[in-house]
């Protein structure tokens, strides 16, 4: 009699691939907060109504494969992981680690030296006078992150 009227809730449980999924995007969501100040403008084109956080989840969900446990979510743990930090009309940069110095691709004039007094108009006529593919106003950042 009453038993017809009681409405049953229903538990929904996660499938693997649902916890799988939620296990990457906590991963993504840590990398993408400690790297946020240098990831904007680093997209391009950008839609209006999109954001840099959603263009790096975007670009980095499916690619990065790092699962993390509930308890490392809930404390915010980060692995680095070889994450896409930029897009648009650039070419590739390559950049290496040899020893204590990171080493890219790009061309400094012969004799160019960075000093003390080295200034970032300096080195930003530098790299537009030996990078045929750079303009002004391109942004360049190098995120190097180490576990």
């Amino acid at each position: 009699m009453d038993q017809e009227n009681k409405t049953t809730k229903a538990t929904k449980t996660s499938t693997q691939a649902q916890l799988a999924q939620k296990a990457k995007f906590s991963n993504v969501v840590a990398a993408y907060q400690l790297m946020a100040e240098f990831l904007r403008g680093a997209y391009e084109p950008k839609p209006h109504a999109v954001s840099y956080y959603n263009l790096f989840i975007k670009y980095n969900l499916g690619s990065v494969n790092v699962y993390l446990t509930k308890e490392e979510a809930a404390v915010k743990a980060c692995v680095v992981a070889p994450y896409q930090v930029s897009h648009g009309t650039l070419p590739p940069i390559e950049i290496s680690v040899q020893g204590n110095n990171l080493v890219s691709s790009f061309r400094l004039p012969q004799g160019f030296a960075i000093t003390d007094a080295t200034t970032f108009g300096n080195v930003s006529t530098a790299l537009l006078s030996a990078n045929s593919f750079l303009r002004s106003g391109d942004q360049l950042s190098i995120v190097h992150l180490l576990q």
